[in-house]
């Protein structure tokens, strides 16, 4: 229906930063089993680490949205309970984030490990680690959706089942769209 809407409009399709599907997944928080991984918040020592995280997630996802906002990104993280980090030997190694909350659902978003690190559980981990906290203080159900086939499986082996498509579309720069009043 969103695809169907999206056409519609009069957009030129290079004024699209995103427009893609994305799968869908949901889990009932009551299945999720007792992760393997402590997480944190964030700290101030974490500030300079996170700003390059989110600036290479961005980047990842063709999310970005110009100069200063991973920095601004990275200030707002620091204490933040929407914000959890996974720390190895004293090193933080991979990140998640909450996108919204809505009564007991959460939508998880901005998980982000190192490309050296990946393939090796560190997003499973710490996406569980923080959703049992979640859990813990009332949320029941959570969803998200993967952005690469590596994320879905992690996703996925903690328990996430594919509920359906998420419609991801953004443009470069804010449109006006028909003619001026």
């Amino acid at each position: 229906q969103v695809a169907l809407i999206l056409d519609a409009l009069p957009v030129p399709g290079d004024s699209w930063q995103l427009n893609h599907d994305e799968p869908l997944y949901t889990l009932d928080l009551a299945g999720l089993a007792a992760p393997d991984a402590q997480v944190r918040m964030a700290e101030p020592r974490d500030r300079d680490t996170l700003e390059v995280w989110f600036d290479a997630y961005m980047t990842e996802t063709s999310s970005h949205q110009g100069p200063g906002v991973a920095a601004r990104r990275a200030e707002a993280a620091i204490g933040s309970d929407r914000l959890r980090v996974l720390e190895e030997d004293g090193r933080i190694t991979a990140m998640t984030g909450l996108n919204a909350q809505a009564g007991q659902a959460v939508q998880v978003g901005g998980v982000y490990v190192l490309p050296e690190l990946r393939g090796q559980g560190r997003a499973g981990r710490v996406v569980a680690g923080h959703l049992a906290q979640l859990r813990d203080r009332g949320a029941a159900r959570a969803i998200l959706f993967a952005h690469s086939p590596p994320a879905a499986r992690a996703y996925e082996r903690i328990g996430f089942r594919r509920a359906g498509t998420y419609r991801i579309a953004m443009t470069r720069a804010p449109l006006t769209l028909g003619t001026p009043a």
